[in-house]
C-alpha cells in the first residue's frame, strides 16, 4: 500500500512538470507572435510612409533636388527617419 502512494506521488510530479514545461513553450511561443506582430505593423507604417512620399513626388507636390535629404517623420509616422536622395539612370543600348 505504502508503494502505491509513493508511486502515485510520483506520477503526479511527472504530470505536473510536464504540464508545467508545456505552459513555458506555449507562453514563448505567444511571446514570439507578439514580437512578430509588432514588426509586421513598424514594417506597414514605414511601408504607408514611401508610399505618401512617392505620391507627393508623382504630383509634384513634393521638390526634388540632388542633394540627400533626411528627415524625421511626425505624427502617425513618429519614430521613423526618412532619407531621400536622387540619382540619375545610367542607361545602356
Amino acid at each position: 500500500m505504502k508503494t502505491t502512494r509513493g508511486f502515485v506521488l510520483f506520477e503526479v510530479m511527472l504530470a505536473v512538470a510536464i504540464l508545467s514545461l508545456g505552459v513555458i513553450a506555449l507562453g514563448r511561443c505567444v511571446n514570439n507572435c507578439i514580437v512578430a506582430q509588432g514588426a509586421r505593423s513598424d514594417d506597414q507604417r514605414a511601408r504607408l510612409a514611401l508610399e505618401n512620399r512617392m505620391a507627393g513626388i508623382e504630383s509634384g507636390e513634393t521638390q526634388l533636388d540632388d542633394t540627400p535629404k533626411t528627415e524625421k517623420l511626425e505624427g502617425a509616422f513618429a519614430g521613423i527617419t526618412l532619407t531621400q536622395r536622387r540619382e540619375a539612370i545610367k542607361a545602356k543600348n
